[in-house]
């Protein structure tokens, strides 16, 4: 590139001429758009091509220490369906057993009443709430364990709980963080006074 022409993905120095033809663009590409749509448009040998494409996240962008700590503490409170699934096959199990030979090994008047469908409804059900709680004590011990240094990345940010929550709380993938940080109502410290 001749040092006389700026780059054109420099959006900061663009000069006149590009700044034009980019105008020329967004404005024969305007009616086509949905709001807030965000497309990558790319000209190449054979042509133009254009992808969907999502800007990246500009709290991650602006401060990447804060976005990786709360990822991580989101990523360990994040065990998926596994609770559930662990529950459900105890609970079938159960059932396999007390309707097996094994069964009749135990206590007939404790066995007899869960030989039925009620009791099979019951208890999938009350094993799906009963892994719901549990995941939500995981979080809940995840985010007390991390909390810490959550507090000293905050306080290296320049960042309170208020205004961390309502930076990220939109983030998909730190929705499990951003809910504990609600639900906390430990004061946390206030930030060091910078006129100091």
């Amino acid at each position: 590139m001749s040092p006389n022409r700026q780059d054109p993905h420099d959006d900061d120095h663009l000069d006149e001429e590009t700044e034009e033809r980019f105008g020329e663009i967004a404005r024969a590409i305007q009616e086509y758009m949905r709001d807030g749509e965000e497309l990558l448009i790319r000209s190449e040998d054979d042509g133009i091509s254009i992808e969907p494409h999502k800007s990246p996240n500009r709290f991650r962008i602006l401060y990447p220490k804060m976005y990786g700590r709360l990822a991580s503490i989101s990523t360990q409170m994040n065990l998926g369906c596994m609770p559930t699934f662990i529950a459900w096959f105890v609970g079938l199990a159960w059932i396999f057993v007390i309707n097996s030979s094994w069964g009749d090994l135990l206590d007939e008047q404790f066995v007899e009443p869960m030989r039925s469908w009620w009791f099979y409804g019951l208890l999938l059900v009350g094993l799906t709430l009963g892994s719901f709680s549990l995941l939500g004590v995981h979080k809940a011990r995840v985010y007390r364990r991390n909390r810490t240094e959550l507090i000293r990345v905050m306080q290296a940010e320049h960042f309170d709980r208020d205004l961390l929550v309502a930076l990220v709380e939109d983030l998909p993938n730190l929705e499990h963080v951003v809910k504990q940080m609600k639900l906390d109502r430990e004061p946390f410290p206030a930030l060091p006074d910078e006129r100091a």
